[in-house]
């Protein structure tokens, strides 16, 4: 999904959704065991995070508020 021509969320080719939310959110998220931070070539990504189709119920509110933060920080 895209704002503004920027990517704010997808879902990964094992199911999970991933999201684009500041790096205190993100954080947040992981301590509540809700997401993990994304891996891209061993390293964490600090902005995006994967969520299990198993946390599938907060799917909806995540994809808001990913747009909400890309259309923010998008000049």
């Amino acid at each position: 999904m895209r704002v503004r021509g920027k990517v704010f969320a997808f879902v990964a080719h094992e199911g999970a959704l991933v999201v684009k939310l500041p790096e205190q959110r993100i954080g947040e998220l992981t301590a509540d065991g809700i997401a993990a931070p994304m891996i891209m070539r061993g390293r964490p990504l600090r902005e995006w995070a994967e969520i299990s189709p198993d946390a599938a119920e907060t799917w909806a509110a995540l994809i808001d508020e990913a747009h909400r933060f890309v259309d923010a920080i998008t000049p």
